[in-house]
């Protein structure tokens, strides 16, 4: 009977130390701020640029966080996320960073001050005992800097809070705000999302060519339709040699959507750009090895998904990994790109950003892009195409001294730079407003663009870090598809399994070992 208490005793004491080691270890480390981040780019760990900023401020920041305390359950995680990531904006501040935390549902002080930053109140649905009811409350952030102020008005998530919070504090702390240009003429596509996404960090302002000027570090043309006329191409030309960095968003092909159907984009600027060492070519890429899935409909009404290489999926093997702009993202959709032909002007260097898999072929005076007219070309015609490149250096004008256009300020005429940037993409489509909704990374993609030509990459390993999309790299067949897809759903339930087998004839194997001493 003595044997059987001690070993009775000695099981139940395994369990009272087990769970005593499981409370003094909270116990312990409930005060401290110590985690493990064990993601691949650190989601949850603040970056180096964000510390530097804090830690360079010349004047404290104060964050106020208005977070109602009644939220919901689901809310709940977010409210930590985001009260731990502004712990460490304190912590690395040393002094810098004041955090403030108020309900406004309860201090009529904060009540006002959500007013005056523009955090509207919320509503959400909250689930009490045997109830469901409709209630309001507040989940905004503001960024103050002396008498300047940013806010994020409502933060449903934290994906990309990282990078508002450290790029309002470089907008707030910079003297003189840094001006894109975003030419609104010549039909140019507006892509508000993107401009609303530049606007957080630089003052965007709608400009002709001829009002230009050197106030602007950053000029954006972005898909225009209509030719450029001589002073046009010239206003440009001398904005590039005078210091300013201009981003082409250029379609080789207009495509009517409805149709289906493509033609020659005829814009007038080949004399420009082959200056700087760069050709738009007037074709669409398709892509046999990357192509989108996309949705089209049939003439029986249905619905059907196929591959439409005209649409590619560009994956990390056609993403410049060296340099900053692509070296962090994951993918990116380009809807009918045209490829480009690069060669850099001597004393200037010429980056491919983004390129076709080499399963790729170049469609010229494509009429019809539908899928069922596509053809499919032989393999040994396929190549790899550059699809983005960046030319920087040593860059020639377009134009010269003796035969400038009329009507031009001769006098100012600069012939060359040795500090010129000019990045050239491919396509125009893939920064519509409807298509970033399922493709962040492709705003990524030129916001990344704007800070390395307009200031510094610093901003770009936060912003990146929230393109989470991360596409196979590998050409597939159907039968490695499912392979991997079934393979990842028994993997889960194999190794639970094989935890579970240890974990038995481990308790077995100590069972044994207690009785033999006990009994």
């Amino acid at each position: 009977m003595n044997k059987k208490r001690s070993l009775s005793l000695h099981s139940t004491g395994q369990i009272v130390l087990v769970l005593a080691i499981v409370i003094g270890l909270n116990f312990l480390l409930a005060s401290t701020n110590w985690k493990l981040d064990l993601t691949q780019d650190k989601q949850y760990t603040l970056s180096p640029a964000s510390r530097t900023t804090v830690t360079t401020l010349t004047n404290p920041v104060t964050i106020k966080i208005f977070f109602s305390s009644n939220v919901p359950q689901n809310m709940l995680a977010l409210k930590q996320d985001v009260l731990d990531l502004v712990d460490e904006y304190k912590q690395a501040g040393q002094g810098n960073v004041i955090v403030q935390q108020t309900d406004p549902k309860s201090d009529p002080v904060a009540q006002q001050e959500v007013s005056s930053y523009g955090i509207p109140e919320i509503q959400y649905n909250v689930m009490g005992n045997e109830k469901f009811e409709v209630s309001t409350g507040y989940a905004g952030l503001a960024i103050v800097h002396g008498d300047a102020y940013e806010t994020v008005p409502v933060v449903s998530n934290t994906d990309n809070l990282e990078y508002e919070i450290t790029a309002a504090m470089q907008k707030m702390a910079r003297t003189e705000p840094l001006t894109i240009a975003w030419l609104s003429d010549h039909d140019t596509t507006a892509a508000q999302t993107l401009q609303q996404a530049l606007q957080k960090q630089y003052a965007v302002n709608p400009i002709t060519l001829d009002k230009l000027d050197n106030s602007v570090k950053t000029l954006i043309i972005a898909g225009p339709t209509k030719a450029f006329t001589d002073v046009e191409r010239y206003n440009i030309d001398q904005f590039v040699m005078s210091g300013g960095s201009v981003i082409f968003l250029l379609d080789g092909m207009t495509v009517n959507q409805q149709m289906l159907q493509a033609s020659a984009n005829k814009l007038d600027l080949e004399t420009l750009l082959s200056a700087y060492g760069i050709t738009v070519n007037n074709n669409i890429i398709g892509d046999f090895g990357s192509p989108e899935n996309l949705t089209f409909g049939t003439a029986s009404g249905m619905q059907v998904v196929r591959p439409y290489p005209f649409w590619p999926r560009i994956v990390p093997a056609g993403l410049n990994s060296e340099n900053p702009i692509t070296a962090r993202l994951q993918s990116l959709s380009l809807p009918w790109p045209s490829s480009l032909t690069v060669t850099a002007p001597t004393g200037a260097t010429a980056t491919d950003l983004v390129k076709t898999s080499p399963q790729a072929y170049a469609y010229s005076d494509t009429v019809n892009i539908s899928p069922e007219a596509m053809t499919v070309p032989d393999k040994k015609l396929m190549q790899q195409y550059t699809l983005a490149t960046l030319v920087s250096g040593k860059l020639p004008s377009a134009f010269k001294a003796d035969a400038l256009p009329k009507d031009t300020d001769t006098a100012k005429f600069v012939a060359g730079t040795d500090n010129g940037h000019v990045a050239v993409f491919g396509n125009a489509q893939f920064i519509a407003d409807e298509l970033l909704g399922n493709s962040p990374e492709n705003a990524t993609i030129l916001l990344n663009t704007v800070d390395a030509l307009t200031q510094d990459t610093s901003l770009i390993a936060i912003r990146s870090r929230s393109a989470l999309s991360r596409p196979l790299s590998a050409t597939l067949t159907d039968g490695e598809k499912s392979a991997i897809k079934y393979g990842n759903i028994a993997s889960g339930i194999i190794i639970v399994i094989i935890m579970a087998g240890v974990a038995y004839f481990l308790r077995k194997r100590r069972d044994l070992k207690a009785y033999q001493r006990y009994a």
